[in-house]
Parts: structure tokens; sequence; C-alpha cells
């Protein structure tokens, strides 16, 4: 009987997690799922009073233990942290199995001979690929994911990654410009090369080499086999406009927003990431798949913008990322200069208050934007913004400030909002609200039917993705469905379309 209740008060004891999203979803779901959580249950009390059949009791118990597991994969999927359960989980199931492996073997004699021998190769192959793979680090080297080529101010960073520990660099026209540190090269499976970008918009190919770095130790490191990769790269093509897509929100899911940002196909100029592609950057697995949804979409081709999210400002490699994200001076706020067009990236970090429990004495946010005000005051003092050859100000940010100053960044984002509109900025790009908006200026907008919000600015805020193909207010459970913003700026024009994974236009604006 315990085991067909379990579901029932694994549900209901998450009810508070599970509501909203459920909610947001799909409005009948919870109320769905709060009936069929009760199903074990009742197959076990019908069976006891009715029929007193062993095996239908057996069955209900199987049930609850299934609809137990199924409830927190969906949870799990919710929140975006299947993969993360699925991968992290992976090493300590290997563990677990490799054990009862050992304590079966251990008690031998209930096998024959045949068996005996089965097992003992069996745990010995386990073991030797634990020493070959896991200590020794002999791994097959190959790129797991495709080059991503991200703008930064007047320089290219190309990321990439490999299967296994390497060193590396990328090479132009025969020059060769490695991934090194204070002379020593990266050995890693994530790698980040900074070009000139007058270099590689003048020549138009790049070459990746890596080699394997097995055993990266004092006085006698141990390489492996090599491998490299060649690329064409596409510098911006002004002649019939600029084409933009921009994405947000997809937390690891790739299969949508891949096919939502296909909308230009090869008229492509210029890949907006505007943050929350993981969930949280404590793995190189979750660094990697944010290279390969951007390789993916780009084929390492097509340059990128990237903003990070507040998902990305959060995990035990935070103080690494901006070795292997798009940074200046280990910051995630920059300028980038397209033709006419000016872009302002900013970053206002992890959102969650740094006395907080999430927070304490991991986070500095709160100096960090700080000092992004007082960087985003020194560009508006320079008068760089007033070029007359720029035609165009847009402004980059995963989290749309001005809709909400006091519960995005307060004071420092206040500042900011102010240094923007002196600067005659066009329109803010943000996301983290998964929703596809255009807030004019000083409009008001409820996104979720209760609480409402204020476009503080002078300039529209627009908010650019959801997980969703239809319905542009609800997500779906899975990544498979997407909307994306597709932007197009020429003959004076900027027109914006909100476009899904099937190529469609679900809204259209032009400014």
């Amino acid at each position: 009987m315990v085991l067909t209740l379990v579901p029932i008060v694994f549900y209901f004891s998450l009810w508070n997690i599970f509501y909203y999203p459920l909610f947001y979803t799909k409005y009948y779901i919870p109320t769905l799922f709060s009936v069929v959580v009760f199903i074990p249950f009742l197959m076990f009390v019908i069976n006891r009073i009715f029929f007193k059949n062993s095996i239908v009791e057996i069955l209900s118990a199987v049930i609850g233990i299934i609809f137990t597991i199924l409830i927190f994969m969906l949870l799990a999927a919710y929140l975006s942290k299947l993969v993360y359960f699925t991968i992290e989980a992976f090493p300590y199931i290997l563990i677990i199995l490799i054990i009862i492996a050992i304590i079966v073997f251990i008690r031998r004699e209930a096998f024959d001979k045949r068996t005996k021998l089965i097992l003992a190769g069996v745990i010995s192959f386990v073991i030797i690929c634990a020493f070959v793979f896991g200590v020794f680090n002999f791994q097959p080297v190959f790129y797991d994911t495709k080059a991503a080529v991200y703008m930064v101010e007047d320089e290219y960073q190309i990321c990439w990654s490999t299967s296994t520990t390497t060193a590396g660099y990328i090479e132009i026209a025969g020059e060769q410009y490695y991934d090194s540190y204070a002379g020593a090269l990266n050995c890693s499976t994530l790698h980040k090369v900074t070009i000139p970008k007058e270099i590689l918009d003048t020549n138009k190919n790049y070459k990746i080499v890596s080699y394997g770095v097995s055993h990266n130790r004092a006085y006698y490191p141990i390489r492996t086999s090599t491998i490299s990769k060649d690329y064409t790269f596409r510098p911006i093509n002004y002649d019939d406009g600029i084409q933009i897509y921009n994405i947000s929100d997809n937390h690891l899911y790739r299969t949508g927003p891949q096919r939502a940002a296909s909308y230009f196909g090869d008229k492509l100029d210029l890949l907006i990431a505007n943050g929350d592609h993981v969930n949280d950057v404590s793995e190189d697995w979750q660094i990697k798949n944010m290279y390969r949804l951007v390789g993916n979409i780009t084929n390492g081709s097509v340059p990128v913008i990237l903003s990070r999210g507040n998902h990305e400002a959060a995990g035990s490699q935070l103080v690494e990322l901006p070795q292997w994200y798009a940074s200046r001076d280990n910051t995630f706020y920059y300028t980038v200069r397209v033709g006419d067009i000016a872009f302002i990236v900013l970053d206002m970090g992890n959102l969650e208050k740094d006395a907080r429990k999430t927070q304490k004495y991991v986070g500095d946010f709160n100096h960090y934007r700080e000092e992004e005000a007082e960087w985003l005051r020194g560009i508006y003092e320079s008068g760089v913004m007033n070029d007359p050859s720029i035609k165009y100000r847009i402004a980059v940010c995963h989290v749309a400030f001005p809709l909400n100053i006091k519960k995005y960044g307060g004071e420092a984002a206040r500042k900011m909002m102010e240094y923007l509109e002196l600067m005659n900025i066009d329109f803010m790009m943000a996301g983290h609200s998964h929703a596809t908006v255009v807030f004019e200026p000083h409009s008001t907008y409820s996104l979720d039917g209760k609480e409402k919000d204020t476009n503080e600015a002078d300039f529209p805020v627009i908010l650019g993705s959801i997980r969703n193909d239809e319905n542009m207010r609800y997500e779906t459970l899975f990544g498979y469905q997407f909307t994306g913003t597709a932007i197009e700026i020429k003959d004076g024009d900027i027109e914006l379309m909100f476009t899904n994974s099937l190529g469609e236009i679900k809204e259209y604006h032009k400014f």
C-alpha cells in the first residue's frame, strides 16, 4: 500500500514547484495529474475489497513506482533539468552497477564455472576501461561541436570543443593563433581563440587544429593524435540589408531554436544568442551544449553576438566562464559595430540578491552591475554613439530590466536605462520572460494575466523567444517547438517578425 501512496505524496508535496510551470503550459494539466496519481492506490483498495488478487496488488505497487519516476522526470523536464539529471547521475549509476556486479561475483558459489568467467570478464573489462579512459585519459580525439564565432568589440572570439583534453590553435593564411595564457597552452576540452576582426573578414577562411594531451604533467606531457577542420567564414553582407535572428531561453533544448533560426537560410548575417541557453555553468558539457546550439545554426560561418543570461550566471565554473564565453576584460558587457548598426550588449548577471542563500558567499553581482553602469556612462560621455555613420542603435540584454527596474537591478539598472535613453537607442532585444511581446515606450502589459509589467524606457523593449510554435503565452514541455525573432534592417526600416520553427510569421512589427 505504501508504494501506491508514494506518487500521491510525491506529487502534492511538490505542488508549489509543479503548479506554476504546469499551469503556465496548459491549464488542465495539473487537474489531470491530480487524478492520475491516485490510480495505483485505487487499484490497491479495489483489489483488496473485491478481488484479493496478489498479482494485481503487486502490479499496483509497480505502477506506483513507475508513476513516481515519471513525475520526477516530468518535473525535471519542466524545470529544464532532465538532461542535467541524466548526465550527472550516470557516473553514480555506473558505480552502483559495478558494486552490485562485484557483490554478485563474490557470491560466486551460486553460479557455474561459465557464469563466473563471464562475470569476471565483464568486471575486468570495466576496470580496464576505467584505468585507460579515466586514470590515463587515453581517449579518441574528435570535435564534438562545431565552431562558434562571437563578435566582441573589434575582434572575433572563436570557440570550439573536443572529445577529450586537447591543446590547439587556429590557422589563418599560414598564421597561427594559439589558445594560450601567459605562454601556456590551454589543455582542455573547451577552447577559445581571439582573432582581429579585419583578419578574418579579409581571409574568409580559418582552420582549427587540435591535438590530444592525455597527461599534462610537469616536464613530461603526453601528446596523442592531431585533428583539424576547415571553415569558410561569411562576413556580414550589407548589399541586401542585414538579416539578424534572435534566440533565448531554450534551456539546453536545441531542436526548436535551430529550426526557427533557419528562417533566413543562407541570408542570415548575424545570430543573437540572448541568454539562458543552459541552466547553469557547472560542467563542461553545459558549455559545449551552447557551442553546439550556436555551431549548428551558423556552421561556424556566421558571426554571433552573445548575451549572458541569469542561468549562465550560476554554477561552479562561473569564474572560468569568461575563458569559454564571449567576453571583454572578464566581463560580459561590450559594444559591437556592424556596418551602420551599433550594438550595446549588457549583462545583469544573476538576478538573485547577493545576500540570498542561492548566491550567498559566491555572488558579487551588485557591484558588478554598478561597475557596468559606470562603463555605460563612459560610453555615453565619450560621444562614440554620436558618430554620424551610425544609423541604428540596438541594446541587447537577456533581462529586460526597463520592465521592472526594482526587481531587475535596482538603481544600477535605472542608471543604465537612462544612459541608453540619452544615446537614443532604437530598441532593446531581450528575453528571460519566455514570451514574444513588443513593449512600446511606457506601455503596460501582463504576461501571466496577473502581474503587470510597465516599460519605463523611452524606447521599445522586445521579448523575443518562447518554446511554442502556436501559442505565444504558453510553453511546450520540450524544446521541439520554438518561436524566435527575425530582424531585417534595410532601406531605413527595421522589420521585426516573431517566427516559429515551421518558418511561419506569427507577428509582424515595423519601426
